[in-house]
């Protein structure tokens, strides 16, 4: 993709402007690669969407099920991804604050031999 072939918003352009000041050595060409790779991964990511969703219509008339029954599918998945980090997250906390425990209690030890 040629970067002179594409119309940008004026917040791109200031947005430049923000990392001419915060890293003068930072090129135009630079800039503009680094637009490419962001539209990529964008372009990536809303395609990856249409496609899901296009999936659960399939799925949707497939099995005859409603709307709401897909919305209510959905809540409960998001629900499930929420209650398993939150499990990750609890058990994260309980291994960091046991390290912490152990090592508070092997410098107490060594504190006492000193």
């Amino acid at each position: 993709m040629d970067p002179g072939c594409i119309i940008y918003k004026l917040d791109v352009f200031s947005s430049f402007e923000d990392l001419k000041i915060t890293s003068p050595g930072f090129s135009r060409q630079a800039f503009a690669k680094w637009l490419e790779q962001r539209t990529l991964r964008f372009g990536r990511t809303c395609q990856k969407a249409v496609e899901e969703a296009a999936r659960l219509s399939e799925l949707k008339e497939e099995l005859n099920c409603s709307e709401e029954t897909a919305l209510q599918w959905t809540a409960d998945v998001q629900q499930w991804a929420i209650c398993d980090s939150n499990k990750l997250r609890h058990r994260l906390r309980q291994k960091l604050a046991e390290e912490k425990r152990r090592l508070s209690s092997n410098s107490e030890i060594q504190h006492t031999f000193c």
